[in-house]
């Protein structure tokens, strides 16, 4: 009866809605932006028949954060008030070196008032070989601030989430709760039965994320209607900003300011923000326009893809990095399909247009999962479970009935 639906047949429904409860507001919170940008481009002078053009610019932001906690338990991040100033300044040179053959470069420096300084730039070029042909290329650099919130040290932290030990209490982990105190003196326990709570808190000294990109690509066009390019690009992203990782926690020699105890004595985890880790990912991006002009109007057909060669993370410096492409990471908690992709068939006329699109996304390896079998009543681990490529379907069309009503539908 726990497993039938919740309807009038089911003698259990009236106990079980009164369990329930309701909702409740357990917390809420406002952030706010204020920007003001000055931006300003000129050409400085003519070569080879194209504009050698300059582009400068400033950019100054207030970023604040008010979280209110409005019910008193135990978990949950507490109440906060924080703000920040940014002031940024960058430039930017377009510059033909040929006439055919045009790099543009560009660098920009950002001034966060709690996180420091950071300075990125970039450098693209494009070169038409031929009139069909012509390569592109570019390098940069990037970063990710924190944001105001993940900066707060909240005293010693706030119960966030629960977990279990993965291998039970091990000698080690049990040596580590006994060599912790409780207020009262008595030594911790470690429990291999009960949820293990999980304490996170925010961090001051948080750095923003680096990252290093890369592109390489070709585009033909052999006529006005057909257009066809293949670009690489690869992406590494290091000083990642994520809570320390359970997973290499207890993983290891253990660390002890990464443990504490409960309000019942038990051994928990403390995961605070951190710099930690690093991401590389790389991929084959394809692109293919084609158009043609009909008596029932201009038709199209484009699609769009990518077909990724590397998708891998490391939660420590110190770790090998673990693949999640085309299969779960048990180490990083994630998976990344082979290949996401779309196809848009679209016909245009001066009164209407219909576009359809296929959305597609290959098929992948889950994670093992913990099930019951509902023949044997006993609990067995599922692996090797295969989620199917699936294909998504949207369809608009809108028609223009005069100068002022359109209609759409989709």
């Amino acid at each position: 009866q726990l497993l039938s639906p919740l309807n009038a047949t089911n003698p259990l429904t009236p106990a079980l809605q009164t369990l329930r409860g309701q909702f409740v507001e357990m917390d809420r919170g406002t952030t706010q932006l204020d920007a003001l940008e000055w931006r300003a481009s000129r050409p400085l002078l003519e070569r080879e028949g194209k504009d050698v053009s300059l582009g400068v610019g400033l950019d100054a932001r207030r970023e604040s954060t008010d979280f209110s906690k409005t019910i008193n338990t135990s978990t949950g991040q507490p109440s906060f008030q924080a703000s920040r100033s940014v002031a940024a300044g960058y430039a930017e040179l377009q510059m033909p070196l040929t006439s055919t053959w045009d790099v543009n470069t560009g660098v920009r420096h950002d001034r966060y008032s709690d996180v420091g300084e950071t300075t990125n730039g970039k450098v693209s070029t494009r070169w038409a070989v031929t009139p069909q042909w012509a390569l592109r290329g570019a390098i940069g650099t990037g970063f990710r601030a924190p944001t105001v919130g993940q900066t707060q040290a909240m005293g010693n932290g706030f119960a966030f989430a629960q977990t279990v030990w993965p291998k039970g209490c091990t000698s080690e982990l049990i040596a580590m709760a006994q060599s912790l105190k409780t207020s009262g003196g008595a030594s911790g326990t470690c429990d291999a039965f009960s949820p293990v709570v999980a304490y996170g808190n925010g961090d001051p000294n948080l750095k923003p994320e680096k990252s290093h990109q890369t592109t390489f690509g070709m585009a033909f066009t052999p006529h006005a209607n057909l257009r066809l390019s293949l670009d690489y690009w690869r992406v590494k992203v290091s000083d990642q900003i994520r809570y320390v990782s359970e997973t290499g926690v207890v993983q290891g020699a253990l660390n002890a300011s990464y443990f504490r105890l409960d309000p019942s004595g038990k051994l928990a985890l403390y995961l605070p923000m951190v710099n930690q880790g690093d991401l590389e990912k790389s991929g084959l991006d394809v692109e293919v326009q084609w158009r043609v002009p009909t008596d029932w109007g201009r038709f199209q057909v484009s699609g769009q893809g990518t077909y990724m060669l590397q998708s891998r993370q490391r939660m420590l410096n110190s770790d090998p990095f673990t693949s999640d492409l085309g299969q779960y990471s048990s180490s990083t908690d994630t998976v990344v399909p082979r290949f996401r992709g779309r196809l848009v068939l679209s016909l245009t006329r001066s009164d209407w247009d219909s576009h359809l699109v296929f959305n597609h996304t290959s098929g992948y390896t889950d994670a093992p999962v913990q099930a019951l079998n509902l023949d044997s009543l006993k609990s067995e681990t599922i692996t090797d479970r295969r989620v199917s490529a699936f294909t998504t379907v949207d369809w608009t069309l809108r028609h223009q009935f005069n100068s002022k009503v359109d209609g759409r539908l989709g």
